[in-house]
């Protein structure tokens, strides 16, 4: 400020600025909370879902326990129990064969239905 109580153009356009970024900054940030994603959570939707389609089905009664946790929800100890299963138990004859696997319910065998087969044992 030059003098008492005077504004200059210069400390009027700053400030008006200012309350311009304000107001769209909060304006964003409102429609960023409406529910629907922003640019980024969809981009980051979109490159997870290709990812899930790129993953091949795995037939139960020849993968590995490696090969095993690459399915979605199957850790080292699922993977690992259901090889014991399968060792036990020979090939499995149904997908809900699965559910006798401690750590497997209905929820984790829906999730898994359509990234395996039970195909060949060879």
């Amino acid at each position: 400020m030059k003098g008492k109580g005077k504004i200059t153009i210069t400390e009027i356009f700053l400030l008006l600025s200012t309350v311009v970024f304000l107001v769209l900054a909060v304006s964003v940030h409102l429609w960023n909370m409406r529910g629907e994603p922003d640019i980024w959570s969809v981009r980051t939707q979109k490159t997870v879902m290709d990812d899930s389609l790129a993953i091949q089905q795995i037939n139960i009664n020849t993968a590995d326990a490696q090969q095993l946790q690459r399915l979605d929800g199957i850790g080292p100890v699922l993977a690992q129990r259901i090889v014991e299963w399968r060792t036990a138990h020979g090939a499995f004859t149904s997908v809900e064969e699965l559910l006798e696997i401690e750590g497997i319910g209905n929820a984790t065998l829906e999730n898994l239905r359509d990234m395996i087969i039970i195909g060949d044992t060879k």
